[in-house]
């Protein structure tokens, strides 16, 4: 996963309710978020970027999350626990798969 190959879901009606959005701290590694997607910066040194991205899509945001997990500086702990469950249910899921090859 990687910003440029996955697009970012966008609404602009003004028919639709505004979205909550998700405040992180994340390393200099992660600027494409910035660059890519709708967020409102901040703050940013040489070192961290804080960011508020909207959550049009919590899915979306939990795969951004897992994979930008390494780079992730602070997050809201409620969002962390998600994403651990995301990708806990993720890893599951390929090893059940690969048991079911091995068996073939």
């Amino acid at each position: 996963l990687h910003g440029s190959e996955h697009s970012f879901p966008t609404r602009r009606s003004s028919d639709l309710p505004a979205p909550s959005m998700l405040t992180l701290t994340i390393s200099s590694n992660a600027r494409w978020i910035c660059e890519d997607f709708e967020c409102t910066l901040i703050s940013e040194d040489a070192e961290t970027i804080t960011c508020s991205l909207p959550i049009w899509n919590e899915e979306w945001i939990l795969a951004l999350l897992c994979d930008i997990s390494a780079d992730i500086i602070e997050c809201p702990s409620e969002w962390m626990q998600r994403v651990s469950d995301y990708a806990q249910s993720a890893m599951e899921i390929w090893e059940e798969a690969r048991m079911i090859r091995s068996e073939a």
